[in-house]
């Protein structure tokens, strides 16, 4: 993969036409130029200083792109920006995302490897790593403070302020302020009050500006480059019940009533599949990263919409799904639900060139509403188990037990 980074950047130099040639065919929306997230961070910064109020107006940005992350980022004034810097940040957010990519847990051989290896190559990866977007730093941060929570006392009080930076930075992964729940009980309710803590006071600091920062989150069609909790039933009601305002809203009711029973099976099925069982043959640092990307999956397709590149956290859990896979019918279902979405773009081109028409559903045609069908449904089996996964840790984890003097539910085959 830092070949490939490598060789695209060269492409980019020496051949900008052919560079912009293939990118929208194996990724969403690709920038005027790279690394524009990052320069959108950067340049909000330069404004700021500037004393211009950058969640109204970004002149700095040749997009102007109004803030919408941390006010955390705006005072982080050593950020370096303008047209060299941007490029070498760029650069440098990438690298560091690839070689954190390196201590993610993979399987050793066979198509497990080469299934793990090509995610590096897809669509999603390609897309955070082209506009070098703070996902990426967010996910090298994850990464630091999995390892350390798997090793002593020391190490994982400096995992749980990696993620409350990660959370005061990006907000998401405060979802993964739950991982103290696999302390002892007095330490979990110790490391869960200070980080709730440290958030309110967060909030408390900046509560004005976190609220523009949210309003500011843009909105994209349903269609086209986003995942989460209502995309389906909406783009659903959408596509069958049009643009009236009583059928659309009956339609999304229906809708949402039908996943929910479908949620129901799914976690029915992965609870039979002994979820337990299956989680209890996996490594410990992949059974780490299994359930920190859990958490932020899960957290992120509540929480609202996100943009497809956010789908790198898929990364964590497809290793522990291939190998999970070898005797569990319901995680090999789940490798392969996750290898659809993360290589859903380029599919979606294939699918347009061979059956003719767009590769949106907006456009009107029947195979594109087909594939961002199929693309949805996978999700929404993905998380259903994901979050069977979620609900397993905090039942079996230390403090639950200790709770309530034993697991709530044992494991089949448990004594």
């Amino acid at each position: 993969m830092r070949l490939a980074f490598f060789v695209f950047g060269v492409l980019y130099v020496v051949w900008p036409a052919s560079y912009f040639s293939v990118l929208p065919f194996w990724m969403e929306t690709p920038g005027p130029h790279p690394f524009v997230d990052y320069e959108a961070v950067a340049e909000a910064v330069v404004c700021w200083a500037k004393g211009i109020d950058v969640y109204v107006t970004n002149p700095c940005d040749f997009m102007d792109r109004v803030h919408a992350y941390s006010p955390v980022w705006l005072r982080l004034t050593f950020l370096p920006a303008g047209a060299g810097w941007n490029d070498a940040m760029g650069l440098c957010i990438g690298f560091g995302f690839l070689v954190s990519l390196g201590f993610v847990p993979r399987p050793i051989r066979g198509w497990g490897r080469t299934l793990t290896l090509s995610t590096a190559f897809s669509g999603v990866t390609v897309y955070a790593l082209e506009r070098a977007n703070v996902d990426l730093l967010m996910f090298a941060l994850v990464v630091c403070a999995g390892l350390a929570l798997a090793r002593g006392p020391l190490y994982r009080i400096a995992g749980y302020a990696a993620i409350l930076l990660c959370a005061i930075l990006k907000f998401y992964p405060a979802v993964l302020i739950a991982l103290v729940w696999r302390e002892r009980l007095k330490a979990a309710l110790l490391a869960g009050s200070l980080a709730s803590m440290a958030l309110v006071g967060f909030y408390l600091t900046y509560p004005v500006e976190i609220g523009r920062a949210m309003e500011n989150i843009p909105q994209m069609s349903i269609f086209f480059d986003e995942w989460g909790a209502r995309i389906l039933p909406m783009g659903l009601a959408l596509h069958f019940a049009g643009e009236d305002q009583i059928r659309l809203r009956t339609s999304i009711l229906v809708f949402s009533a039908a996943f929910l029973l479908w949620w129901a099976l799914v976690m029915g099925f992965a609870i039979r599949e002994a979820v337990p069982r299956a989680m209890a043959v996996l490594p410990e640092r992949a059974r780490m990263f299994l359930l920190i990307g859990s958490l932020l999956v899960c957290g992120c397709f509540f929480a609202g919409a996100s943009v497809s590149y956010r789908g790198i956290f898929l990364l964590f859990v497809l290793p522990a799904c291939l190998f999970m896979g070898r005797s569990s019918v319901l995680f090999r279902c789940t490798s392969g639900a996750i290898l659809a979405v993360i290589w859903a773009h380029p599919v979606r081109w294939i699918v347009a060139a061979v059956a003719g028409g767009a590769a949106y559903p907006e456009d009107g045609s029947p195979s594109a509403f087909a594939v961002w069908f199929v693309n949805e449904l996978a999700w929404w089996w993905i998380v259903p188990v994901l979050l069977t996964v979620t609900v397993r840790f905090l039942l079996d984890s230390p403090a639950t037990q200790a709770l309530f003097g034993r697991a709530i539910v044992a494991p089949e085959g448990a004594a």
